[in-house]
C-alpha cells in the first residue's frame, strides 16, 4: 500500500531553445521571444548585411526604383515616346508618303492619258475617276499613319515588358551584376524595338497580296471604274465606257 502513494520523479528539465537559427542562403535568421506566459516564440527576419553586401543591395534598390519610374511612365496615358523611337518612325513615315506620292502621281498620269485618249476628259466619268483617286490617296496617307501608331504601341509594350522583367529580376538577385547587365540591355532597346517594328512592317507590305498601299490607292484604272460603274453614276453607258478602260 505504502508503495502506491511514492512520490514520483520530477520531470526532467526541458533544454534551452537555441538562441538562434541562421540560415545563411536564404539570408535570415530566427530568434526566441519570450511570451508573457513563458512560452517561446521565434521570429523570422533578415540577416544584418556586410557593407558590400548592403552596397550591392542598394545598386539593385536603384535598379527597382529606376524600372519603377519607367513602368509608371510606360504606362500613363499621357505617354509620348523617346526621341530615337520618333526620329526612326518619323523617317519611315515620310518614306512611305513620298513612296504614295510617287505612286499617285504614275496613277494620275496613267489615268489622264487614258481618259484623254477616249475623250472622256471632261466626262462625268472622268469626274468620278479623279473622285475615287482622290479619296484612295486620303485611305493610302490614314494607313500610313495608322501603322505608325501601331508601330509605336508595339514599341511602348515591349518596353514595358522589359522594363518588368528588369524589375523582377532586380528583386529577386543577390548579385547586382545580372540586373545592372540587363539594364544596359533595357535601356538600349528603343531605337532597337522601333527598327524591328519598321523591318517587320516593310515585310508585312512585301509579302502581303495586294500590298497596303496597292489596297490604298486602289488596284487599277479599271478597279476606280469598276467602282463607278457599280455605284451607277456613269448610267447607262456604264458596262461599255469600263470596257474601254480596261483595254487600256
Amino acid at each position: 500500500m505504502g508503495s502506491l502513494f511514492k512520490a514520483s520523479a520530477p520531470a526532467p528539465t526541458p533544454p534551452a531553445p537555441p538562441s538562434t537559427i541562421r540560415d545563411e542562403i536564404g539570408g535570415v535568421e530566427q530568434v526566441p521571444v519570450t511570451n508573457a506566459d513563458g512560452s517561446i516564440t521565434y521570429i523570422t527576419r533578415r540577416l544584418p548585411l556586410t557593407a558590400e553586401q548592403q552596397a550591392e543591395r542598394d545598386q539593385l534598390d536603384a535598379i527597382m526604383t529606376e524600372s519603377l519610374g519607367e513602368i509608371r511612365k510606360l504606362s500613363s496615358a499621357d505617354y509620348a515616346a523617346d526621341e530615337d523611337t520618333q526620329r526612326i518612325l518619323s523617317q519611315w513615315e515620310q518614306t512611305q508618303t513620298k513612296l504614295l506620292g510617287k505612286q499617285a502621281t504614275q496613277r494620275a498620269r496613267t489615268e489622264e492619258e487614258t481618259l484623254a485618249r477616249r475623250g472622256l476628259s471632261d466626262s462625268t466619268a472622268a469626274n468620278d475617276v479623279r473622285r475615287q483617286r482622290l479619296l484612295d490617296q486620303q485611305d493610302a496617307e490614314q494607313n500610313v499613319s495608322q501603322m505608325k501608331d501601331e508601330m509605336a504601341s508595339q514599341v511602348r509594350n515591349e518596353k514595358l515588358a522589359l522594363q518588368q522583367n528588369l524589375y523582377n529580376l532586380a528583386a529577386a538577385a543577390t548579385d547586382s551584376n545580372a540586373a545592372r547587365a540587363a539594364q544596359a540591355a533595357a535601356n538600349a532597346q528603343s531605337g532597337a524595338l522601333a527598327l524591328n517594328a519598321q523591318r517587320q512592317a516593310s515585310i508585312l507590305d512585301y509579302y502581303k497580296k495586294p500590298s497596303a498601299f496597292e489596297t490604298a490607292l486602289g488596284s487599277s484604272l479599271g478597279g476606280s471604274l469598276g467602282k463607278v460603274v457599280t455605284a451607277g453614276a456613269i448610267g447607262g453607258s456604264g458596262g461599255l465606257l469600263g470596257s474601254l478602260f480596261l483595254r487600256g
